[in-house]
């Protein structure tokens, strides 16, 4: 991908395991900032991966899913971005099928690039899926189980799995974070979206109860680490509804029948979880 002269390396970083919904927002924050003159923010380069972002969106219209095959290179997709007159944005996407980051969190395998680009970075977007989603207890109801139960030899300490298919959602995004920190030398932010919200469960929950009710550990880490990870949750619904669609929802638009739900649960916009993670507090 090529960087224009004038251009920050990359301001905002993509991060999150296969199927994680990556891609999918992207496309509809591209097909945002083409469609809604409104939104603030502008197309910057003529180099950004268009044809493929197009080919994603007309996909997600039919309620398709395009394969990485259709849609990218194998070292992601980006887009550039600006800011009414300020300095342009480039948001990046590194690995489409997410064995970039999986790399990251079970070999403890870093690629050079994506170490500078780490560095570079004023925030993160850390994508879940909830309908993927693999719970686990955490540290404090484990052992209280184990100590009810009569284990002694219970070990907090104890490695978990390497095993990112078996492992819990949780413990590998929370192990993303903690390497993040390990490359990023200063405080960051992190958008933390939560992809398919459509199908979250009980119906009606806020993104923040959510979070707190089905990954403690990555809601205690965020609130411990607050001093250098500023953090705000969000949820996705990139179809806007369950499949299979209505006739009537196949005829709507994507981009007005997609949402995002801020940490109240209250809809904002769909640029809301890449604006806030770049630092812009009018994000809604």
């Amino acid at each position: 991908m090529t960087e224009t002269a004038e251009m920050p390396p990359a301001n905002a970083l993509f991060v999150g395991l296969p199927k994680a919904g990556k891609t999918t927002y992207l496309a509809l924050a591209y097909g945002t900032i083409v469609d809604d003159d409104a939104c603030g923010v502008s197309l910057h380069a003529h180099d950004d991966d268009k044809v493929y972002l197009n080919r994603i969106l007309e996909a997600l219209q039919g309620f398709q899913q395009a394969s990485h095959t259709q849609v990218g290179q194998a070292d992601g997709l980006s887009l550039s971005l600006r800011f009414g007159q300020q300095e342009a944005r480039r948001i990046e996407v590194p690995d489409l099928s997410g064995e970039t980051w999986q790399a990251v969190h079970v070999e403890r395998v870093w690629d050079r690039e994506l170490v500078d680009t780490v560095r570079t970075c004023t925030g993160f977007v850390l994508f879940t899926n909830v309908i993927d989603h693999k719970a686990v207890q955490t540290v404090t109801e484990l052992q209280a189980d184990a100590e009810a139960l009569g284990t002694s030899d219970w070990d907090q300490s104890a490695p978990h799995t390497p095993n990112v298919p078996a492992g819990p959602t949780q413990l590998v995004l929370v192990d993303l974070l903690h390497a993040l920190r390990r490359v990023h030398s200063g405080t960051f932010r992190v958008s933390v979206v939560l992809s398919a919200y459509d199908a979250a469960q009980p119906q009606a929950i806020t993104p923040a109860e959510w979070i707190q009710g089905n990954l403690p550990l990555l809601a205690q880490y965020l609130e411990v680490n607050a001093d250098v990870i500023e953090s705000s949750v969000f949820g996705v619904s990139g179809q806007g509804c369950s499949y299979p669609p209505t006739p009537d929802q196949l005829e709507e638009s994507l981009l007005e029948r997609a949402y995002v739900l801020g940490v109240d649960g209250q809809k904002t916009g769909l640029l809301a979880p890449l604006l806030w993670a770049l630092g812009r507090d009018d994000a809604n």
